[in-house]
């Protein structure tokens, strides 16, 4: 080949590298946003809302919504956020203009409601379409105020900033792919406050409450350090193998990339369903695990008094004919026990909407307007009564223990008149013994045992699987299952 032409491709070459780096470079300078914000989303009603993104360092940001106009300069990084003032709800579909020198984004029929964020593993990952009476809900679901969004499930190394989905107007093709739960407590928030509602799901089948929880917020935390460390170490043993860095299991991973891409997103509140996967990592301390990653989801959003719904292990498994110690049992005591120290978190009782072969029941629906329930009381202060009842004391004497109920509503009942069951007594030696209750006035029980003379603590529904548990209220909402004592697990008894 001639000089000249090595010359002339040399030169070709360098020419197309130097305009393939001007077009990355500007590329890496163009105004975005993360996906979260689409055409047909849901912004925050009645509290300043989060608007982020990326442009040019330094450059100048507009954001323009429902008459405001908001400035902002996007810092070393490239990274800018700004607030929008305050609005009152509205279904007027409108505009959201942004702008950074000659680029502008619009994103067309916003609305302003409430938004949830709705996560967890498979009972919150269970879709519209593969539930009861799923087809007929489909069927109907057309809502245009009612918009969902579904981050992709995916697992990074680092901080996804966009997770790369859309919003969608709910319909039968877009409510059958999304959690059954979060649609009908979204159905119900819509047909009660008629105001736009948003739900973000974030759920992924078979995962533990820390892959959940930001790494940070874990190692703070003696109790979930550990496990941090263990993971780390286990990935560099494998030279970092990809099967084991991201592994959907791995503590962080699911907040780094399955809740940065939708966070700061301003919210109303979360719902929560999880916590079958995490019956083998100590479940006497599945409270503090709650308390730590709802703590980090309040910094992450910045929002202090972000109420939390969160819907407790129903029934499952094998049916025990006397009284064990459980697993299950000790998560849903964890459950019971945190919503009721920590202010604004609710608990959605499922004790009675479990299948003894299948841990993902079907009546996704009554679960949801529980949560919607709850949510309707506690949040928007438009009912009464936030669910089922909930032990609130209890007495010992004349050779029983008499338990007082809040939630109680009008009166406590039997379902369907049976006598009361899956109640246990126990004295000093911790053996429990199935035992004799009956209602006693409209928020009390008393239960006793002819085996258990001097009894100390009461149990109810205490088991994986008490299908017999018939306590509830007036509205027939089944009370939590319960304990007064604190004793560690007991070993199971030899068979003979």
């Amino acid at each position: 080949m001639k000089p000249s032409i090595l010359l002339n491709s040399f030169a070709g070459t360098i020419l197309l590298l130097h305009f393939v780096g001007l077009e990355l470079s500007a590329q890496a300078n163009q105004l975005e946003l993360p996906s979260v914000f689409s055409d047909h989303m849901v912004l925050q009603r009645d509290t300043p809302v989060n608007v982020w993104g990326k442009a040019q360092p330094g450059a100048e940001i507009l954001v323009s919504f429902s008459g405001q106009r908001v400035e902002g300069t996007a810092g070393a990084e490239g990274t800018w956020n700004v607030q929008l003032q305050r609005m009152e709800a509205s279904s007027n579909a409108q505009t959201m203009e942004v702008r950074s020198g000659s680029d502008t984004i619009r994103f067309r029929d916003v609305l302003v409601g409430d938004v949830w964020l709705c996560s967890g593993q498979s009972n919150m990952a269970c879709m519209l379409r593969t539930v009861a009476d799923g087809d007929i809900e489909m069927a109907g679901s057309d809502m245009t105020r009612l918009r969902l969004f579904q981050v992709g499930r995916r697992t990074a190394e680092n901080p996804r900033f966009s997770s790369g989905d859309k919003w969608s107007l709910c319909d039968s093709a877009s409510s059958a792919q999304f959690s059954a739960i979060a649609y009908f407590f979204g159905k119900k928030l819509h047909q009660t406050l008629n105001i736009p509602i948003g739900l973000i799901e974030s759920s992924w089948s078979g995962t533990p409450i820390v892959a959940w929880t930001g790494e940070g917020s874990l190692l703070a935390h003696v109790h979930t350090k550990a496990l941090v460390q263990t993971w780390d170490a286990s990935i560099k043993r494998r030279n970092y193998d990809p099967k084991v860095a991201l592994n959907k299991d791995r503590p962080g991973i699911l907040a780094s990339s399955m809740l940065t891409p939708v966070c700061p997103f301003t919210l109303k509140g979360f719902i929560w369903y999880q916590g079958e996967d995490d019956i083998v990592w100590e479940p006497d301390l599945y409270d503090l695990r709650l308390g730590i990653m709802l703590d980090d989801w309040k910094q992450r959003w910045g929002q202090s008094e972000l109420p939390f719904g969160m819907v407790q292990l129903a029934n499952f498994g094998e049916v025990a004919t006397e009284p064990v110690d459980s697993d299950w049992a000790r998560i849903r005591d964890c459950q019971l026990r945190f919503s009721l120290k920590t202010p604004g978190v609710g608990l959605i009782v499922a004790i009675d909407q479990g299948e003894t072969d299948n841990i993902h029941p079907a009546r996704k629906q009554v679960l949801g307007n529980r949560l919607a329930r709850w949510a309707l009381t506690d949040v928007y202060r438009k009912i009464n009564l936030a669910g089922g009842p909930i032990i609130r004391e209890f007495e010992v004497g004349d050779g029983a223990i008499e338990v007082a109920f809040d939630n109680a509503g009008q009166g406590l009942i039997a379902l369907h008149g049976d006598p009361l069951r899956e109640f246990s007594i126990a004295g000093d030696d911790r053996i429990f013994h199935r035992a004799n209750a009956a209602i006693v006035s409209p928020d009390r029980v008393r239960v006793s045992s002819d085996a258990v003379a001097e009894p100390v603590a009461v149990r109810y529904a205490w088991a994986d699987n008490p299908i017999h548990a018939n306590l509830c209220n007036d509205q027939r909402l089944p009370a939590s299952p319960f304990r007064t004592d604190s004793w560690e697990k007991t070993p199971p008894k030899d068979k003979d």
